[in-house]
């Protein structure tokens, strides 16, 4: 096992995505060569000529800008939605932080894309603040799922707790220790990798004294980029669904409890929009890990149509990856009454001053007359 899927969050990491297909060998191919089988000679037909490989080049080449433009709009449209929805409870401090962390993510992702495809030159900025940036914040948001789902748990187990529990002040304290917690364990990619130039392209890789690093450390990081993450948003899930079901059965007396407090519609409509963001994290990031855990035993260099498989599988995985940053609005506004309705209200606000101005204008020339 090597350090191919320690640090699996989407970016670009080292030792893994090549500038352009070309190459196809990751970190953990290179390292082991020597004790695989003899690699199969490739038949005549080129690896442009199968459709999986000519697939993945067309996912590689538009899908970050796609999915950039659109993050970029949502997280945004996101904030300013936030900022009109009152009360300002402690899960809006959640999807605040979301947004800021999926919209730094996809610009740096695309920024670093830029630099190593058109400027063919990443150097020590490339491969340190840039890869910092890319992992910290990609594993950031996979984190900031998962307390959103646990806040999500306490307020259906305990309801008469979370108030006290899931305050403002305890979240952003949470949000912060997270935020820090996650650029210690990534601040090794600010003097751990060097820029390499590989099948025509330019990359980062390991150096060559963090190698031995990378590979002891390689379960570590990795069950704090997916285990953890992935493995504690679905069974926190599994448990809200089977409440939510178990509930329902007694629909007659939470109505009445709801007439007298109004509280557990409410916490049922924001667990079902949050559990609708962490589901769709589920299906859009776990394919990530078990595609880079089954690479690590693939020899998909055996053959040239393995090899264009790989790369079909590889970009889009990838582009699951970017989805995960870019769609969060919208799960918010196709599952959240109040957000939706939050959100409208900035349009129809505008409707309302655009509308008054005109009333003035001319209620000022008519008297002008």
């Amino acid at each position: 096992m090597c350090n191919l899927i320690s640090n699996f969050t989407g970016a670009p990491d080292i030792d893994d995505l090549q500038t352009t297909p070309v190459d196809g060998l990751t970190g953990c191919q290179e390292a082991n060569t020597t004790t695989q089988a003899p690699v199969t000679m490739w038949p005549q037909r080129p690896l442009s000529a199968y459709p999986e490989y000519k697939a993945s080049q067309i996912i590689y080449d538009y899908n970050l800008w796609i999915f950039w433009a659109v993050g970029l709009l949502g997280n945004v449209a996101a904030l300013l939605t936030i900022t009109r929805m009152k009360p300002f409870s402690s899960v809006l401090v959640y999807i605040g932080c979301l947004a800021v962390s999926d919209i730094i993510y996809l610009t740096v992702k695309l920024v670093y894309e830029q630099m190593r495809n058109k400027l063919k030159y990443l150097g020590t900025f490339g491969c340190g603040p840039l890869l910092f940036c890319l992992h910290w914040t990609g594993k950031t948001s996979h984190w900031i799922i998962l307390f959103m789902t646990v806040d999500r748990l306490i307020a259906i187990c305990f309801p008469f707790k979370v108030s006290a529990v899931s305050t403002k002040k305890n979240v952003t304290l949470a949000m912060i220790s997270l935020a820090l917690f996650q650029a210690g364990v990534n601040c090794h990619y600010f003097f751990s990798n060097q820029e390499t130039f590989r099948g025509g392209g330019i990359t980062c890789t390991t150096k060559p004294e963090f190698k031995d690093f990378r590979t002891k450390t390689v379960w570590v990081f990795f069950t704090l980029s997916s285990i953890i993450p992935c493995g504690g948003v679905l069974l926190m899930n599994l448990v809200m669904g089977a409440i939510m079901i178990h509930t329902s059965r007694t629909t007659a007396k939470l109505t009445e409890d709801e007439k007298m407090t109004g509280v557990s519609r409410q916490t049922r409509k924001v667990t079902l929009m949050l559990m609708t963001v962490s589901v769709a994290f589920l299906v859009l990031v776990t394919p990530g890990p078990v595609f880079y855990l089954y690479l690590t035993y693939w020899n998909y260099r055996a053959s040239t149509e393995q090899t264009a498989l790989y790369y079909l599988l590889r970009e889009t995985v990838n582009a699951f990856i970017n989805a995960d940053h870019a769609i969060n609005f919208f799960l918010y506004f196709l599952s959240g009454t109040k957000f939706r309705t939050s959100f409208l209200a900035i349009f129809r606000g505008s409707g309302k001053k655009s509308q008054v101005s005109r009333s003035t204008v001319l209620t000022s020339s008519n008297t002008a007359r």
